[in-house]
């Protein structure tokens, strides 16, 4: 917005964030494909911009219970399908889990009285550690599923999702587009 300084004065750089973020959304999801975690993912970007648009409260867990509904709705029977248990536990394991770790991260390295001290290298360590909880979050969702219905689950999945997953990403965008 810092072209348009007008619209930035008025304050709806985030409106046009939002109606970009469900422009892409749709995009990809017409390339990915409907399956269970991309139409989640989708109807989550979808709530959350649509909440931006038109000044309303914003929450990521009634986004994640807003695709449940209109999956479930949609397709009565997927809840029994490995797919929606495994993208919907991990989503809900992941926000939980990061607004605790958000909240333990404050508390523990950047008390009250450092609150506006804050360096790049505080910055840094915790844009790390918040990627490694989002595998951490991630595998602690997913686990019980994966032992139930594979009679196993795996702790590689804490390197894996964050040095594979983000490789992959990248690498399949960029050669898939």
């Amino acid at each position: 917005m810092g072209f348009f300084p007008t619209l930035a004065a008025l304050g709806i750089g985030n409106k046009f964030a939002a109606a970009g973020a469900a422009i892409a959304a749709l995009g990809y999801t017409s390339i990915a494909g409907g399956h269970v975690s991309t139409l989640r993912a989708l109807i989550m970007v979808l709530a959350y911009a649509i909440a931006i648009l038109i000044d309303r409260s914003r929450e990521l867990l009634a986004s994640v219970a807003l695709a449940a509904m209109i999956k479930c709705f949609a397709l009565p029977g997927s809840t029994a399908d490995i797919g929606f248990q495994l993208s919907f536990a991990a989503v809900l394991v992941i926000l939980v889990g990061m607004r605790r770790f958000a909240a333990w991260w404050r508390a523990r390295f950047r008390p009250p009285a450092l609150a506006g001290m804050c360096s790049r290298l505080g910055v840094i360590a915790e844009a790390i550690a918040g990627y490694v909880a989002v595998s951490f979050w991630a595998l602690l969702g997913t686990a019980p599923l994966t032992a139930f219905h594979f009679n196993q689950f795996s702790l590689v999945g804490l390197v894996a999702n964050a040095v594979v997953v983000p490789i992959m990403g990248c690498g399949a965008v960029i050669c898939g587009l």
